[in-house]
């Protein structure tokens, strides 16, 4: 307990899960609802011709599942930091034990 009250033991790892999956739930329904407020506000989403409509829910869909990689890749990336911070925090401690 007194390391983690002394910041020795990190908890973001856990923090960080969480907030990953809150985001990667959020994010699609906020998507799903700004869908009606862009096909409200921009009246020629409604005029495009069938071959354009496609491409451009195919372009949406592509931003969408990069958006949600990237999500997840910045995610890792901050776990790794803070999991090698833990390590080497405990390497540091049994060395510190052996001397």
């Amino acid at each position: 307990m007194m390391d983690i009250l002394n910041f020795n033991t990190l908890i973001t790892s856990n923090v960080l899960i969480f907030f990953y999956y809150v985001g990667a739930l959020f994010f699609p329904l906020i998507l799903w609802s700004g869908r009606f407020y862009l096909l409200k506000k921009f009246a020629f989403l409604h005029t495009l011709e069938k071959e354009n409509k496609k491409l451009f829910w195919i372009s949406l869909f592509t931003m969408f599942f990069c958006t949600e990689l990237c999500w997840r890749m910045m995610f890792e990336m901050m776990i790794a930091y803070f999991n090698m911070h833990n390590y080497l925090y405990d390497i540091a401690q049994s060395l510190n034990k052996k001397v």
